[in-house]
């Protein structure tokens, strides 16, 4: 059975195009979620994180409250400026065990990316911020250190 986690995301003039964000997670005991998805614009979560989530009175939604463990993915959101720029993003990525996914959201279309351990971050960082330097992509790291347990009184 999937539930959803709702992220709540804090807009600066605007942006991001949305004020909270629903992930698939897997209900796991306790009021504790496995992640699902790759996050678009939830700050400071990745893809396979454990959390704790309150319910909201809507059936299978459920409140962020906090991370419980880190899962050894990273993870980025990227807005593509340019529609050009598809073929040299896929390559970037492609092959790499990332998990990938696309949407679009008042006009952006966004790519979320879950980056395995076994991925050279750095190199593939370098790869991004290429494109970003050529204005074909904006690139945020919404979760950039490694997997660690999170103290459960934290």
């Amino acid at each position: 059975m999937t539930s959803k986690v709702k992220f709540r995301i804090e807009q600066d003039d605007g942006f991001p195009p949305l004020r909270a964000e629903l992930l698939n997670a897997t209900p796991l005991p306790g009021g504790h979620f496995r992640l699902e998805n790759a996050p678009f614009f939830a700050q400071g979560v990745s893809y396979h994180d454990i959390v704790q989530a309150s319910e909201t009175g809507l059936p299978g939604v459920h409140d962020f409250i906090r991370v419980i463990e880190r899962s050894d993915c990273l993870g980025m959101s990227i807005i593509i400026l340019d529609d050009t720029v598809d073929a040299r993003l896929n390559a970037a990525l492609g092959g790499k065990d990332c998990i990938v996914e696309y949407g679009e959201f008042s006009g952006y279309r966004v790519v979320a990316v879950a980056i395995p351990p076994q991925v050279d971050y750095g190199a593939l960082k370098a790869q991004l911020s290429e494109l970003e330097h050529r204005d074909l992509i904006s690139l945020a790291e919404l979760r950039v250190s490694a997997a660690r347990p999170v103290r459960q009184g934290a």
